[in-house]
């Protein structure tokens, strides 16, 4: 079977599963039990106080394919539902929000949707109540032998959690995976994915790799994620074609740990994150993207952040690369994304990057700190003092400043047996005031050949030695 995709231009899985001709079930509350009923009313499961085994013989009576399952009420679900190897199954609340699935056990798993294709979760309710502890609410896994899984889509989903889970959703090797309009309030992870793309193919990507506008094998968009604890919102480790955009981000208190994007080498498949697109979110009291490197050369390449704000009030690093050995291949950062002052993006290894930082308000402009090296990189900022670079640089590494300054102060030296020195300023214009004062005598001391770009700093007597003068000028 083909490769699952999910485009731009429309969910092809949502499209074909609206398009087939499946059977149509409805399971809805009777008293306290759960019954399930086929399209000419006939009951076909239950009834039964164990909501999730009604649920389950519903999947099951169908052979876990070509079905859609209109759920109507409260459900709670104290059981593991295995859903595993099913194809073409939507499951459906009512449009009003009303439908609501309680997670009232202690599971490692909830939903076990590993091997599936196509299969679609709309206009549900998730809720853990307090207590519970499951640790993956949805669960989506496959080996090699298993084929490809995914096409998964998440639409109109809330998730409240008063327990402790650890993960809403975790995606094992799933290709085709989007959340649309999802609120998504939990404990710790909100949505995880991990060699998602990678086992099946022989590269990450094709070359070239089609930009993520036109193929995007998974994307969260128009949707609201939070946690609660030291977290990320959403985990990516070993993941390629990733779209995220108008997404809220944000957890209930501040930590330079809590990533509202935490991007991962994988460890056992040895395979970078790759061709990220992050834009139009909204990001409080979360670090916009982290890297936790867990092998030598830990990578990730193409990450562009685009058009997002960040309503971080404190200072610090807002996207954090930093921890060697840590690098970014492919980095976009425009100055579109707005934020306050104090602000840092930070690297170890920054390569094959445009950072334009360079905002009409300059007091909101973020520091390009690099520690290990940079490579083939153009940045374009206000500051020159928002920029720190390495002094190990591979290619052409460009820095465009465009500050205009009105004061400024440094050193020169007059050399050993000379009387003059030409000192280069950054002023805006030609300076109207000149100070100079030397460290030795050397004489009567004075400024000549002032320009908008220089300055002669001469004295009446060579020194012995080389002599430091310090000057101050201003327009």
């Amino acid at each position: 079977m083909a490769t699952p995709r999910i485009t731009e231009l429309g969910i092809d899985e949502i499209k074909t599963i609206e398009r087939i001709r499946a059977p149509a079930m409805t399971v809805l509350r009777r008293g306290e039990s759960a019954v399930a009923v086929d399209s000419y009313g006939n009951i076909v499961a239950g009834p039964d106080p164990d909501h999730a085994a009604v649920l389950q013989a519903v999947v099951d009576r169908v052979n876990r394919k070509n079905a859609q399952i209109h759920l109507k009420g409260t459900f709670f679900l104290r059981k593991r539902l295995d859903l595993s190897g099913s194809q073409y199954l939507r499951f459906t609340g009512e449009s009003n929000g009303a439908t609501k699935l309680v997670i009232d056990n202690n599971y490692n798993v909830v939903f076990d949707i590993s091997g599936s294709l196509y299969i679609t979760f709309d206009d549900l309710q998730f809720y853990i109540p307090p207590g519970r502890q499951p640790s993956y609410i949805i669960f989506a896994s496959r080996k090699v032998s298993e084929g490809v899984n995914g096409g998964y889509v998440f639409r109109n989903i809330k998730v409240h959690d008063e327990g402790g889970a650890d993960v809403f959703y975790y995606g094992y090797g799933s290709e085709g995976v989007l959340f649309d309009t999802c609120w998504i309030d939990i404990a710790k992870r909100g949505i995880v994915f991990t060699a998602c793309n990678i086992d099946n193919v022989s590269s990450p990507f094709t070359s070239p790799p089609p930009p993520p506008q036109s193929q995007t094998h998974v994307a969260i968009r128009d949707g609201h994620i939070v946690n609660w604890t030291k977290n990320a919102c959403v985990e990516l480790e070993g993941t390629a074609q990733m779209r995220i955009e108008g997404v809220y981000f944000g957890c209930d208190f501040y930590d330079p740990t809590n990533y509202a994007i935490r991007i991962r080498w994988h460890p056992q498949k040895n395979v970078s994150t790759e061709e990220i697109s992050i834009e139009n979110n909204m990001f409080e009291k979360a670090v916009v993207a982290g890297a936790q490197p867990v092998s030598t050369g830990s990578v990730v390449f193409d990450l562009s952040i685009r058009k997002n704000r960040i309503a971080i009030l404190q200072a610090g690093p807002i996207v954090n690369f930093s921890t060697p050995p840590t690098g970014i291949y492919g980095f976009v950062w425009d100055e579109n994304n707005t934020m306050i002052a104090g602000h840092e993006l930070r690297f170890d290894i920054l390569a094959d990057a445009y950072v334009h930082t360079h905002r009409t308000d300059p007091n909101k402009e973020p520091k390009v700190v690099v520690t290990g090296s940079v490579r083939r990189t153009f940045i374009d900022a206000w500051d020159p003092a928002n920029v720190s670079l390495p002094s190990e640089r591979i290619g052409v590494v460009e820095v465009v400043t465009h500050k205009a300054l009105s004061k400024q102060t440094g050193t020169a030296t007059i050399p050993a047996g000379q009387t003059s020195v030409t000192v280069t300023h950054s002023l805006r214009a030609t300076p109207t005031k000149v100070l100079v004062t030397p460290t030795a005598n050397v004489g009567a001391v004075w400024v000549e050949n002032i320009t908008s770009t220089s300055f002669t700093i001469r004295c009446s007597t060579a020194p012995p030695a080389d002599t430091t003068v310090y000057w101050y000028a201003e327009v």
